[in-house]
């Protein structure tokens, strides 16, 4: 009976350990597939930006496009309106002693440019 039981509990160390060598195989495995997914992935976008270059040259050279210095050179002057807005005050009912109304005030005048 002591045979039996040693030998199935060498039979169960015995799985458990092929059970991490699959369970590492698997997972370094994974990894190089990512590994190899990505550099996949970057010659791909590489090669449609080489694609994409040539297939503008060739819509260039099929247009016949020049695209050199040109011979004249004109230039359009726009004349800029001026901007002058008048200013206009606005007039709030303010009593003579209220110290809130300075206050507001005090504030408007530092917050707003008038003069520029």
């Amino acid at each position: 009976m002591i045979a039996a039981v040693t030998v199935c509990a060498l039979f169960y160390v015995a799985l458990q350990i092929e059970l991490y060598r699959v369970s590492y195989a698997i997972h370094k495995k994974t990894q190089t597939l990512i590994h190899v997914q990505n550099d996949f992935e970057q010659a791909r976008v590489k090669l449609f930006k080489l694609k994409a270059l040539d297939i503008l040259e060739k819509r260039i050279q099929d247009a016949d496009m020049d695209f050199g210095l040109p011979g004249e050179i004109k230039t359009v002057q726009a004349v800029l309106p001026e901007n002058k807005i008048p200013s206009v005050p606005i007039e709030t009912g303010k009593s003579p002693f209220s110290l809130l109304q300075f206050v507001r005030e005090a504030q408007a005048k530092i917050v707003s440019p008038e003069k520029n």
